[in-house]
C-alpha cells in the first residue's frame, strides 16, 4: 500500500471468480447497505453479455443438483484424501453422451487442478469414482459374511419387533444373499446402506481405511429384518436351515 503496508494475496478460485462475475459494479452499478443504485460511472459490461453469463452459471449449478438426484455418490462425504481433504463427487460428460465419475480433493477442485498444493502434499488428481467404490465395496461385502458381524446382526434383529419370529439361519441367509443382489439395489439404496455402516474412509499412500460406525450394525438389524430378502428366506425354510 502507499503506507507501506504488505498485504498478502490470496488464491483466485472458483468462489472468488464467482463473486467477481457477480459484481454488479461493472454494470455501472453502485452498492449501499445491500441495495444496488446506477452509480455515476460507466458500464464496462454490457448487460446482455452479463445476461448470457448468469445464464451459464445457473445452467452450471442445475446440472450437478440433477446429477445428484439421478446418481448418488456412494462415498460422497466419507471420502478423504491422504491430507484430509474432503473428496468431492464429480463428473465430466463427453459429446457422444459418455459419463465419466471421479472424486477430487476440494481443493483440488477449486484451485485448478492442484496448482496451489502444498509442495508435501500428495496430489491424488482426480480418482475414478468405479475403482474406489468397487474398493470399499469389497470391504463392505467381506464383512457382511464375518461370523461376528452375522451373530450381532442377528441379536439386533430379536431386539427389533419385526424380528421377533426369525431365526438364526434365516437372517444369515438374508445378509449374504444382499452381498449377492447389491448391483440389483437401487443406487440411493446402496448409498443409504453404506452411510448406516461407514463413518470415514481415508485414503493413505498405499489403500484405504474404513472407520465402522459402532452403531451401523446394530441399525443395520432392523432393516434385515424388514428387507424383502428376508421374507423370501421365510419363505423357503429347507434352504435357510441348510
Amino acid at each position: 500500500t502507499q503506507g507501506g503496508r504488505q498485504r498478502t494475496g490470496r488464491p483466485i478460485d472458483q468462489q472468488y471468480i464467482f463473486a467477481l462475475l457477480r459484481n454488479r459494479i461493472y454494470l455501472g452499478e453502485i452498492r449501499n447497505h445491500g441495495t444496488w443504485y446506477p452509480g455515476q460511472h460507466e458500464a464496462i459490461v454490457p448487460q446482455d453479455l452479463w445476461d448470457a453469463v448468469h445464464a451459464f452459471i445457473a445452467r452450471r449449478k442445475q446440472a450437478p443438483r440433477e446429477h445428484r438426484a439421478q446418481h448418488p455418490a456412494l462415498l460422497a462425504g466419507l471420502l478423504f484424501a491422504p491430507d484430509g481433504q474432503r473428496m468431492l463427487h464429480t463428473f465430466v460428460k463427453k459429446k457422444n453422451g459418455r459419463m465419466y465419475r471421479y472424486y477430487v480433493p476440494y481443493l483440488h477442485k477449486r484451485r485448478n487442478a492442484g496448482a496451489t498444493l502444498s509442495s508435501d502434499a500428495v496430489d491424488v488428481g482426480h480418482l475414478p469414482a468405479a475403482e474406489i467404490e468397487n474398493a470399499v465395496l469389497a470391504q463392505i461385502h467381506a464383512a457382511l459374511s464375518a461370523p461376528e458381524v452375522l451373530i450381532g446382526t442377528w441379536r439386533a434383529c430379536q431386539r427389533h419387533p419385526a424380528g421377533a419370529a426369525l431365526d438364526e439361519a434365516q437372517v444369515v441367509v438374508a445378509m449374504r444373499r444382499i452381498g449377492a443382489v447389491w448391483e440389483q439395489l437401487f443406487p440411493s439404496e446402496q448409498q443409504r446402506l453404506t452411510r448406516l455402516l461407514i463413518e470415514r474412509v481415508q485414503m493413505h499412500e498405499h489403500g484405504i481405511d474404513i472407520l465402522w460406525r459402532e452403531d451401523g450394525w446394530i441399525g443395520l438389524g432392523p432393516d434385515i429384518a424388514a428387507h424383502p430378502l428376508v421374507e423370501e428366506a421365510r419363505a423357503e425354510p429347507e434352504e435357510a436351515c441348510a
